[in-house]
């Protein structure tokens, strides 16, 4: 398989130095994993601006790309960001791989309050072979994600958050439950938890994988770690649990047993 790459810098020089260590670190990557041997990245796009490469991907109908993107684009401050640009980005492709690289830290939390979602976030400023060093393992988490996202046999469920479109793995889901404070759904998972928008009854009707097992909760079965038949609960490998209603007592106990 190949994989496209799209580097993005206000600064031409150091978007193509960028770019130059990157493939040095692509081409470590080759010699130190056989399975890569007769893969490549590809370099589609080294880019300046924001309207460069939204351009380019437009044009191109580009999908599961990595980006490595400077959030600083631009000195002028009205002009669109490295954020604005991966949003765009993600707009486009859900599966996108995003890969911040600045020079100031302190833009980190931008990114996390507009939720991108980025794989790493890679000071540009460090030493060429600290930088080399990082840059490969993250792009084998993007290799890994994009080829985990683009498997017809992984299955995931898709929601909203915050304004993009999310999707986690289905194997990864303990439970989703009402949230009565701000009318949205907490959805549990093996290394965290969201809110998410959505009812109940919508959600349990489009996902086959889930069990209702209360009007205020929908379990994934599948990571059920055991049940308190007197206590009427449900726990899952976190340690976290669930009720479940007494009208779902038979339904319980057909599915998981005594």
């Amino acid at each position: 398989m190949n994989y496209r790459l799209i580097v993005c810098d206000d600064e031409p020089a150091i978007a193509r130095n960028i770019a130059d260590q990157i493939t040095v670190a692509w081409e470590n990557i080759q010699d130190e994993n056989e399975q890569f041997k007769n893969k490549s990245l590809e370099l589609s796009l080294v880019a300046t601006s924001f309207e460069e490469v939204a351009g380019y991907i437009v044009a191109h109908d580009v999908k599961n790309a990595i980006y490595f993107l400077d959030i600083e684009i631009s000195k002028d401050k009205s002009s669109k960001t490295g954020v604005d640009l991966a949003d765009f980005i993600k707009s486009r492709d859900e599966n996108s791989q995003i890969v911040f690289v600045t020079a100031y830290d302190k833009y980190a939390p931008l990114t996390y309050e507009r939720r991108i979602g980025a794989i790493d976030y890679i000071n540009k400023n460090q030493h060429s072979e600290c930088l080399i060093k990082r840059m490969t393992q993250t792009l084998l988490d993007c290799v890994e994600n994009i080829n985990e996202n683009i498997d017809d046999t992984v299955q995931y469920f898709s929601f909203k958050w915050g304004r993009q479109y999310q999707k986690i793995k289905v194997s990864e889901i303990y439970y989703l439950e009402s949230n009565n404070l701000n009318h949205k759904l907490n959805l549990i998972f093996a290394s965290g938890e969201s809110e998410i928008k959505g009812a109940i009854k919508t959600i349990d009707k489009e996902n086959d994988f889930l069990m209702k097992v209360s009007q205020s909760c929908l379990i994934n079965p599948n990571n059920v770690q055991r049940i308190d038949l007197d206590e009427k609960k449900i726990f899952f490998p976190d340690g976290s649990s669930v009720y479940y209603s007494r009208s779902n007592t038979n339904k319980i106990i057909e599915r998981f047993g005594r």
